[in-house]
């Protein structure tokens, strides 16, 4: 399976068939962001957060939601302080994909998550929050079965989300550090009712490294072999690395 998991993401088609119903009406997404930020304030807007040069966002065609409230957590408390001010916001812009979870019907939903606070500059620590969600209805009432938080260090954006099957999950999403920038692969078997995390994985890695007394630096990038890695049959993930010289 991990082979066939790998030929998907690195082709980033990833809508299988019969993969779960993808739900987009706005006032049903409403309700979701309702169940998952109790007593917010929450409203869509016409707002649409552009795409950097070369970047990948599997929210690129989804709407903004205004969700007004005070931080829930300390993933939350970390995005909405401002690092030099110290000032603390409550509007989170949250972008959702919603679908319905498999073998639930109406009564079970999938929800993928992507927001930041605005007005306020974070630590690297938490630049923004990725999140999934396992809703269930019960008795005409939504509540949160499951929740599970994507790494947050230097996080702005989840890359693409899919799935291999109808119970299978595939997630990437960035992080990084100093001079470095990461995707994680992370693939959720959603059979048994919760957020089952796997596998979790590095499928590209950049970083840069100054040379001393020189006006150059070295760019790493390791990207994952899919073809090699497919061919090893879940047995090992293979990378290339390519090592150049540049000019600062």
């Amino acid at each position: 399976m991990l082979a066939r998991v790998l030929i998907t993401v690195g082709s980033i088609a990833m809508a299988a068939s019969g993969a779960p119903l993808k739900i987009t009406e706005e006032p049903f997404q409403i309700k979701v962001l309702q169940t998952i930020f109790p007593g917010a304030e929450i409203s869509a807007t016409s707002q649409r957060i552009p795409l950097k040069a070369g970047e990948r966002d599997a929210f690129a065609a989804e709407r903004v939601y205004r969700v007004v409230g005070p931080p829930l957590n300390e993933a939350e408390r970390a995005a909405a302080e401002d690092v030099a001010s110290s000032k603390v916001s409550n509007e989170r812009r949250v972008r959702l994909l919603a679908y319905r979870w498999p073998g639930e019907g109406d009564a079970g939903l999938l929800a993928v998550l992507q927001y930041d606070f605005a007005g306020v500059v974070p630590a690297g620590c938490c630049w923004s929050i990725g999140r999934l969600a396992h809703l269930v209805r019960s008795g005409g009432i939504w509540r949160v079965r499951d929740r599970h938080l994507l790494q947050t260090q230097h996080h702005s954006t989840v890359e693409a989300v899919g799935f291999l099957d109808d119970r299978t999950l595939l997630v990437e999403s960035d992080v990084g550090g100093a001079a470095t920038s990461i995707v994680r692969l992370s693939i959720f078997d959603l059979s048994r009712g919760t957020l089952d995390d796997v596998q979790e994985g590095e499928s590209v890695v950049e970083h840069d490294v100054a040379v001393d007394d020189t006006d150059q630096s070295i760019h790493y990038s390791e990207r994952l072999d899919l073809r090699r890695t497919a061919n090893a049959h879940g047995r090992q993930f293979c990378f290339v690395r390519t090592v150049t010289m540049q000019n600062k």
